[in-house]
């Protein structure tokens, strides 16, 4: 078995895609109407529209992206904006804009 996707709820898709797109730099490989796909280092990560919805607090999902040179990292993106606890241990804690959690992860070696 292998993980295909990983499904988030988003409020306003133009919002979400310029934060995965322009502050997390990953790349859109496809999109619809109602949602749009990302290659999240390997993993389809599909944000889809539902304005109803609200992120679920302690059961949501939680993002976590390995990376190198996370210190920089962070520092990028509080140069875009994005509100960004640590890095502190080698993680750095974020949110999206509908506040589902982001770990990064400073990446070994």
């Amino acid at each position: 078995m292998m993980l295909e996707a990983l499904t988030l709820t988003a409020r306003d898709l133009e919002r979400s895609r310029a934060f995965y797109t322009e502050k997390l730099g990953f790349a859109v490989v496809d999109e619809s109407e109602r949602s749009f796909v990302l290659d999240a280092g390997g993993v389809r990560l599909v944000i889809a529209r539902d304005g109803a919805r609200t992120p679920l607090d302690a059961a949501e999902p939680r993002l976590v992206f390995r990376t190198r040179g996370l210190a920089l990292r962070c520092l990028a993106l509080r140069d875009l904006g994005v509100s960004v606890e640590g890095p502190v241990r080698g993680r750095a804690e974020l949110a999206d804009p509908d506040g589902h959690p982001i770990n990064l992860v400073e990446m070994e070696s």
